[in-house]
């Protein structure tokens, strides 16, 4: 059926290529410290690998063991962490979808979670 749809797609006009599909795609990373609380972001990559380097990089400016926390394409991404070293993050299609997500895989691992960052692919 998808592909039925797509050929109907090119076949009307809407597309004029199979890359057309996917040129809006649009990237975001948050990487994170847990020793040091240190945090960078990335928006608007036009790769999951470009928008998680950009983030491990800003992060690396103040920290030497910063990960990737989540990645998020055309969506947000959230980073939450909790008085005792805990943190959590996540994606969703908008900033309160992701915040909700990020506090509550925080708060499995912490108490006195609050929200770091919030950021959208497309900001």
């Amino acid at each position: 059926m998808k592909k039925i749809l797509f050929a109907c797609a090119i076949a009307s006009g809407l597309m004029t290529s199979p890359v057309a599909a996917f040129a809006d795609d649009l990237f975001g990373a948050i990487a994170y410290s847990g020793s040091t609380g240190s945090f960078g972001w990335s928006t608007g990559f036009n790769s999951r690998r470009a928008a998680e380097r950009e983030a491990l990089g800003n992060c690396a400016d103040r920290a030497n063991d910063c990960e990737v926390a989540t990645y998020f394409k055309n969506a947000c991404g959230s980073l939450a962490a909790g008085s005792n070293g805990g943190w959590g993050a996540n994606w969703g299609d908008h900033m309160g979808e992701a915040e909700r997500k990020a506090m509550k895989i925080c708060k499995q691992n912490d108490s006195g979670c609050s929200v770091i960052v919030t950021k959208c692919a497309d900001d």
